[in-house]
This record gives C-alpha cells, sequence and structure tokens, in this order.
C-alpha cells in the first residue's frame, strides 16, 4: 500500500469570551507536513491581527493510499 499525500489545512480556534463560544478559522493549502516552528509562527501571525485570542491550532493532514 502506498501512501500520498493530497492536502493540509490548519484549524485555528480563536476565544470569542463576550458570546461564550470558541471560532475556528480553516486556513487552506499548507505545505507537506509542516514543522512546529512554522505553524507556531503562522498562528503568533494570526493572533497578531485578530481582535480575538488564539486558543489551539490543529493541523489536519489528507492522504490517499493505493493498493
Amino acid at each position: 500500500m502506498q501512501k500520498k499525500w493530497v492536502d493540509s489545512k490548519v484549524d485555528v480556534y480563536l476565544n470569542d469570551s463576550e458570546n461564550d463560544r470558541s471560532v475556528r478559522q480553516r486556513f487552506n493549502g499548507v505545505v507537506e507536513a509542516p514543522t512546529v516552528e512554522q505553524i507556531a509562527a503562522f498562528i503568533g501571525a494570526i493572533d497578531s491581527v485578530s481582535a480575538l485570542p488564539t486558543t489551539q491550532g490543529i493541523v489536519v493532514e489528507q492522504y490517499s493510499y493505493t493498493v
């Protein structure tokens, strides 16, 4: 079975304390196998321009498998 990378995304969660909820913002087109440093820098950049503070970031990687 062969594993082939298809796509990566980053979900950034922001804390909207005024409305007592968490807001998810998805960013598509992330590079294959991003490093922890790249993700931390990206989330830091989002945090610096957003009115809402970030609470977490999640990397979603998509692969296809062939037999």
